[in-house]
């Protein structure tokens, strides 16, 4: 790491649980401080002014994200989406950005990603990262990376979040096999959490060793022949 995280980031991560307006909430679905560092470490290498992430839980990763952001760029801009903000979430990813004073570069999108990106494409919005952390079903997740694939400047950056899950690795693997994108980072997975999982990954021959989460790096645009297909399941 080239830097610190931040401090509103590292308490959080250090107590395991948010405290806002008197009320107590228990850190859960959230990345863990090892991706916090990946991305740091990716919106540095790609020298991001925009970024965009899908699913924002309690913040985690919106901090982690918004940080690296301002960091890096004199007019960062930061696109969240999650339909769940406001209800399952009680608003503390928003309101954790506003205590950490980057609500002024950040945007809530609160609705399902495949209602949300398609309009993102079409109003020619660009990115340079994004991280794919929303529903992790292989469909759901693969339209997601097809959005955002749209979205992303060749040269910018895709982190994919759970890659331990089937589903999403079947994603990270469909992007390394049919489309132009580079694994340029990767998390260790923490085998002892996943010890059932891990034993399906490992009996089918993949293309990614067993990982929490990967950075995926894209070329350039798409470029196939209409027809092109490239089997990523063996």
């Amino acid at each position: 790491m080239s830097r610190q995280l931040h401090p509103l980031l590292a308490e959080v991560l250090e107590r395991g649980y948010i405290e806002l307006e008197g009320r107590r909430y228990e850190l859960h679905s959230n990345i863990p401080v090892e991706e916090c560092e990946l991305l740091y470490r990716q919106v540095e290498a790609v020298g991001a002014t925009e970024a965009l992430e899908i699913g924002m839980a309690y913040g985690v990763a919106s901090l982690a994200l918004a940080d690296a952001l301002n960091s890096a760029s004199k007019t960062p801009k930061l696109i969240s989406i999650d339909p769940n903000q406001h209800g399952d979430w009680d608003g503390v990813a928003i309101r954790q950005l506003e205590r950490a004073g980057f609500s002024q570069f950040c945007e809530l999108i609160e609705e399902s990603s495949h209602f949300a990106l398609p309009r993102l494409v079409e109003s020619g919005c660009r990115v340079d990262l994004a991280l794919i952390d929303g529903w992790h079903t292989f469909d759901h997740c693969l339209v997601d990376f097809f959005f955002v694939d749209l979205l992303l400047r060749p040269g910018g950056v895709v982190v994919l979040d759970d890659t331990w899950m089937p589903g999403v690795r079947a994603v990270a693997e469909f992007a390394l096999r049919n489309r132009a994108y580079d694994l340029v980072d990767s998390v260790p997975l923490r085998l002892s959490r996943r010890a059932s999982l891990l034993r399906t990954v490992r009996a089918r021959s993949r293309l990614l060793p067993p990982v929490a989460a990967v950075a995926l790096r894209k070329q350039r645009d798409d470029d196939r022949p209409w027809h092109h297909f490239q089997s990523f399941d063996a």
